[in-house]
């Protein structure tokens, strides 16, 4: 099969995206995250495939391992169809004045 095919026929999987991406920037394995998040690599596998959903504690662990600031740690939460966790302001916002 033409591999543009299957990339048409795969379901959008954008948590599995976002993790492969952040994982391969940081020039890490499956096996490296899995470990560090203290999940198994069969399970890390299945969730950037889209074979499998992740939970939030257990986005929330990768997000940790991969050590990603709070802004894409609510992007992944978002992406996996979870509630953002932490607050964002501008800094334009007028209780942020005096900082």
């Amino acid at each position: 099969m033409d591999t543009r095919a299957f990339r048409r026929l795969r379901p959008a999987n954008p948590v599995g995206d976002l993790l492969r991406g952040w994982r391969m920037r940081r020039a890490s394995s499956q096996a490296g995250l899995a470990f560090e998040a203290g999940i198994s690599v069969k399970h890390l596998s299945h969730v950037e495939t889209g074979k499998a959903a992740a939970s939030r504690d257990i986005l929330l662990q990768l997000a940790s391992a991969l050590d990603l600031s709070l802004r894409d740690r609510n992007a992944l939460l978002e992406a996996g169809g979870f509630a953002r966790q932490y607050g964002e302001r501008d800094l334009a916002a007028p209780e942020l004045a005096d900082a």
